[in-house]
């Protein structure tokens, strides 16, 4: 099994404001980050951006593009 130092990545221990659990941001290499699997739209961004500053975690922003998604097909 390989293991990777995190140090050696660049990336950032952060909190979610959303759900408190720590996660890792890669914000220095946004390509290589959690966030870039997932297709935001610009409405997505703003309507995430309304709710939170900076970095959510992986699982709290797909929860958000359904939470989104969900209100404007209502």
């Amino acid at each position: 099994m390989n293991r990777i130092n995190v140090s050696d990545l660049n990336v950032e221990k952060k909190e979610c404001p959303r759900c408190q659990q720590e996660f890792f941001c890669n914000v220095s290499n946004i390509e290589q980050c959690q966030c870039s699997k997932i297709n935001l739209s610009k409405l997505h961004s703003r309507y995430i951006s309304e709710h939170y500053t900076g970095c959510v975690c992986f699982s709290c922003l797909k929860l958000m593009v359904l939470e989104f998604d969900k209100q404007i097909s209502d």
